[in-house]
């Protein structure tokens, strides 16, 4: 199944006080995802684009909501009109929806994720988490339908400082991922292939840089079909969300020592 949705590299889709402390030390890095990848509605990334030497520009906004199940997802929308649906939570940054659009802007198809998939995850410095995922659902009006079966590996490989087209980015998380799956429409063809992506999350930000390189196997022509991704950040706008007042504790200060007034000299005790 085609990962080229939102932008590129890692999913493309889709940042957020770290307490990041140093590794060299034997230390772990201790963060938030929430840190890493704000979600603000109106929220955008401007991205630079490359897919197999082709170069465009790609717009990413927060814009809306909508529920799939029993949760209420944060949609991602591309300048292609295409558009994820993600929640984050305390296990990480999670996939349940793919939704894609035609050049007239009217909807073609869609991809439903269950259980959903996760993009990133809250993991320690060279930790992997595996997931498995169904996918299912059509590319546009006339195509069958299709399951995906697939096993996700991430890795968080680092933090390390970046450079990209937007500027120098210190302290980015590095992920790296591993996908690989099998899939069958209700036509009868099958497929195979894999996805291995590297992203960097910045600080406060979002994800600043990707690059997935992706294979396609068709059983029903034997024939392959492999593509790289790369996305840079060139401009991002995010809302500030202001930090809710709180009321500072009321402390109790001890009474004050009742001082006696001293006679003056000469007077008389």
């Amino acid at each position: 199944m085609k990962k080229d949705k939102l932008g590129a590299g890692f999913f493309s889709s889709i940042i957020l006080t770290l307490g990041i402390m140093s590794i060299f030390a034997g230390i772990t890095y201790a963060y938030d995802l929430k840190e890493y990848y704000p979600l603000n509605e109106g929220d955008t990334w401007t991205y630079s684009t490359t897919k197999n030497d082709q170069t465009h520009e790609t717009v990413i906004k927060v814009e809306g909501k909508e529920m799939v199940g029993e949760a209420e997802g944060i949609k991602m929308v591309s300048s292609e009109g295409n558009y994820d649906l993600l929640t984050i939570d305390a296990e990480g940054v999670i996939l349940h929806k793919n939704v894609f659009s035609a050049p007239d802007g009217t909807r073609s198809g869609y991809v439903l994720h269950n259980p959903p998939q996760m993009l990133f995850v809250n993991l320690e410095i060279g930790q992997t988490k595996e997931y498995k995922s169904t996918s299912e659902g059509v590319y546009g009006p006339g195509d069958p339908a299709l399951t995906e079966n697939g096993v996700f590996k991430i890795t968080l490989d680092s933090v390390e400082d970046i450079e990209v087209k937007a500027g120098k980015f210190p302290g980015c998380l590095k992920f790296s991922s591993d996908y690989t799956y099998s899939e069958k429409s209700v036509s009868g063809s099958e497929g195979h292939g894999g996805d291995k992506c590297t992203a960097w999350l910045a600080p406060g930000l979002g994800m600043v840089k990707s690059i997935c390189s992706s294979t396609e196997y068709s059983a029903k022509d034997n024939s392959k079909d492999e593509y790289t991704i790369q996305e840079e950040l060139i401009s991002s706008s995010l809302i500030k969300v202001p930090t809710e007042s709180r009321e500072a504790p009321v402390s109790e200060t001890p009474s004050e020592p009742k001082v006696e007034p001293q006679a003056e000299a000469g007077q008389n005790q």
